[in-house]
């Protein structure tokens, strides 16, 4: 079982693992279709607490996948309108993210107010 906390790029369903060791800063690949997940979760609430670094990438990771899905030589009229849809959903879900950040972060603190006030 998977248990996606980015955008939903569906990296969590494929036959790929990458692994990071930071100390050597060096990235390797498992390829086998033995790591590949028989049930995938999508959480929106455990995406909520993810830093807003990790939600850009990972929205723009999943906007590229819908990208290089239209522009792909083996396109085709449905993969053209998979294609479409999922870059309008990415957009708005990553701005919508991004909205929900920065309203929280320019709210006023509750009492603020008043200490600003005097």
């Amino acid at each position: 079982m998977a248990i996606n906390t980015t955008a939903g790029t569906a990296s969590e369903i494929t036959r790929f693992c990458i692994i990071t060791d930071t100390a050597r800063k060096v990235k390797m690949a498992i390829v086998d279709w033995r790591v590949t997940p028989k049930i995938a979760v999508n959480d929106p609430e455990l995406m909520k607490g993810m830093p807003p670094s990790l939600t850009a990438a990972t929205g723009m990771d999943a906007m590229t996948h819908a990208i290089e899905a239209y522009v792909s030589t083996d396109a085709n009229v449905l993969t053209y309108a998979h294609a479409i849809a999922s870059a309008q959903a990415k957009a708005m879900q990553t701005f919508d993210r991004f909205n929900d950040i920065v309203g929280a972060e320019q709210a006023p603190k509750q009492g603020t107010e008043k200490a600003a006030a005097n």
